[in-house]
């Protein structure tokens, strides 16, 4: 075509050209298209909106923004401009701008549903969740088909807590879009997060059906799975999705989580170490990190990876109080207390009651009561247990109330604490206690007052409740004002002849001790807490003159099985710790590691020495070898973490001593 005929085309015919080579895949012919029009017409806007279109669609989004700015100067009200502008401002991360534009392309072009679809994802992002649901609502109004509609409207129902109004959005868009998988992954999601894990499972299958390719389906059904506890599924299914797409994030930090609880804590470093390759700043998988980490004892690392984290989170307080915890295992104290204080200094007092907390038991740790006392009271804010609907006692005059004291957390905790139980005489009308049911048969035999298994309370007996943890802190307790009537437990006289009679047979020239080598498994700190058995058998081994008796329950004493040593294995008869006191009662002396045995044995009053790790609970305190709250326990301690053996010889080396003492005190 000459120049001179193109000079005589009109506005209208460049245009119709320019779209049609567009259509056709003829890119350049339809810029030059386009910006002929431009030239010859300059006042004329659609040259540079169709321009727009066109870098749009090839992701020159600088230029495709150019022209449309340009567009809208020649013609303010052009409403494909502005909803055109607004998708790339939303696309480019500017939802202020993009939903400005969009809501003056909504009131030019009101029946448009796809601009209202468009703004109410922007206002979504901008947490306009009302906004948003009305903006998903009208464009439904003008198209009741548009899936994707009701999709988004189900995710601001979902953020909003209406988990079953957003099921049946969800519902509305599959009826419409039978293969949509977008809705089959956030049904799963909503059914997960509404606590129906097992159908979110199917939705989540339904999604991998259509598009198996997905990662981010495949990582939250492995996350669904977790929930479960179906591990080893959950970890294929971490496992697929880092096939897919091998630098997904949030897969490495999920997998590596699946595998520190498969205890394969190795692997779990490395996929931890390479989410936050990929994302230096990805707090959650420096937290998790930390934690496999702590396990390990590599207590170093898990230091240098806090402090990396601090630095693109200065002032967390999540971070600071983990770095006082991890600064704590190192022995380093006054560190610790250091960043626990900024831990509490930088957060809102809900969030940072487990700083507070972990202060308090570093002050007890150190036998620093009055302060520890405060602090750990703060538990109640940090943890949620399991409190009888009764006013709280605080202190306050109950020689008229009737008090019903609870326990909170393990057997060893309330065997400690309900020492305090007999203070009660005449301050309070009546007091009545709550414990594990385990504990129930001994504890009522040794105490005053009634004691309940839980769930078994009659509540209308009692007008007031105070935990058992909380009584050192409303005493006031300090190192010389801890009760000190021991024995305080007792075990019935029934039981103390059964277990004479049991052990009649051992020769009296030997002593009786009696062993604990494992803690409560599901203990955080139970990794550093129990011994393994293949090291703790050399004291038996080595002291064949004792008569060995194990007071080992649960998993752990299994390890007895084959293991070819003269130890009396009577696990299966100590069915609670009413059975364990008596037969303690007829021992000479118990060895055990930090656990319920331990605090039971104190209690009784009985010879017991406690074996602990480098960073113990804080009731045993530091380098002492005593403990104020049993007059009968002697602590032999760890000088590097995770040395046993060395313990062992401290122990042993104290045996004969103690084993000629016990002969002595046998004699008539």
């Amino acid at each position: 075509m000459s120049a001179e005929r193109r000079n005589t085309m009109l506005p209208e015919t460049y245009l119709k050209e320019g779209i049609t080579l567009a259509l056709a895949g003829k890119q350049q012919e339809a810029r030059q298209a386009f910006q002929d029009l431009i030239h010859l017409y300059p006042d004329r806007p659609e040259g540079h909106y169709n321009l727009g279109l066109l870098a749009q669609r090839e992701k020159r989004l600088d230029e495709a923004e150019v022209h449309l700015r340009r567009a809208l100067a020649l013609k303010p009200d052009y409403a494909e401009a502005l909803y055109t502008l607004g998708v790339l401002l939303k696309d480019s991360h500017r939802p202020e701008g993009a939903a400005d534009a969009l809501s003056r392309a909504a009131k030019l072009n009101p029946d448009s549903p796809y601009t209202y679809f468009q703004l109410g994802l922007v206002l979504h992002t901008l947490k306009h969740p009302d906004g948003a649901k009305t903006c998903f609502t009208m464009a439904l109004d003008r198209k009741p088909d548009f899936a994707e509609a009701y999709n988004n409207l189900a995710l601001v129902v979902a953020a909003a807590g209406e988990l079953h109004r957003a099921q049946f959005y969800l519902d509305q868009a599959l009826a419409v879009c039978p293969n949509y998988t977008e809705a089959y992954n956030n049904r799963g999601i909503i059914l997960s997060q509404a606590q129906l894990p097992e159908e979110a499972v199917r939705a989540f299958q339904q999604a991998l059906q259509l598009e198996p390719g997905n990662p981010v389906t495949h990582n939250n059904l492995g996350l669904t799975y977790q929930k479960l506890r179906r591990l080893p599924e959950a970890l294929s299914c971490f496992q697929a999705a880092l096939g897919l797409q091998p630098h997904y994030v949030e897969a490495h930090n999920n997998l590596g989580l699946i595998l520190h609880e498969l205890n394969r804590p190795v692997e779990a470093v490395t996929h931890l170490n390479q989410a936050l390759a990929l994302k230096p700043d990805f707090v959650l998988a420096a937290t998790n990190l930390v934690s496999v980490l702590n396990k390990l004892n590599r207590h170093n690392e898990a230091e240098a990876c806090l402090r990396r984290a601090l630095t693109y989170h200065p002032g967390k307080p999540g971070l600071l109080r983990r770095l006082a915890l991890i600064l704590r295992k190192q022995e380093r104290y006054a560190e610790a207390e250091d960043y626990y204080q900024q831990a509490i200094q930088n957060g809102a007092p809900a969030k940072t009651a487990e700083a507070v907390f972990g202060l308090g038991t570093l002050y007890l740790l150190q036998g620093r009561y009055l302060p520890g006392w405060d602090y750990y009271e703060k538990r109640l804010i940090a943890f949620t247990y399991s409190q009888p609907p009764l006013p709280s006692w605080q202190g306050e005059d109950i020689s008229d109330r009737r008090l019903l004291l609870f326990f909170e957390q393990g057997f060893g905790d309330t065997l400690h604490f309900i020492r305090y139980a007999t203070l009660f005489t005449g301050l309070a009308a009546t007091v009545g206690v709550v414990v594990q049911t385990p504990l129930q048969r001994l504890l009522a035999h040794s105490l005053d007052c009634p004691v309940y298994a839980e769930g078994q309370v009659p509540l209308e007996e009692y007008d007031i409740a105070c935990s058992l943890h909380s009584l050192p802190y409303r005493f006031g307790t300090e190192e010389a004002s801890i009760p000190s009537v021991i024995p305080y437990l007792k075990p019935p006289a029934t039981l103390v002849t059964k277990w004479r009679k049991r052990l009649a047979a051992l020769k009296p020239d030997h002593p009786r001790i009696g062993i604990v080598w494992a803690g409560n498994p599901r203990h955080d700190n139970d990794h550093n807490r129990s011994i393994p058995f293949s090291v703790f058998r050399t004291l038996p081994e080595r002291h064949p003159q004792v008569h060995w008796i194990s007071l080992q329950v649960g998993k752990r004493a299994a390890d007895l099985t084959d293991s070819g040593l003269a130890i009396l294995n009577v696990s299966a008869e100590l069915n609670d710790f009413t059975e364990t006191a008596g037969l303690i009662s007829q021992l000479d002396l118990v060895i055990t590691v930090d656990s319920a045995v331990a605090h039971l044995a104190g209690a009784l009053g009985k010879p017991v020495w406690i074996l602990l790790p480098l960073d113990p609970d804080w009731r045993w305190q530091l380098a002492r070898q005593d403990s104020p709250w049993y007059p009968s326990a002697r602590l032999f301690r760890q000088c590097r973490t995770g040395d046993w053996q060395a313990v062992l010889e401290q122990v042993m080396t104290a045996l004969p001593d103690e084993t000629a003492a016990s002969v002595t005190r046998k004699k008539p």
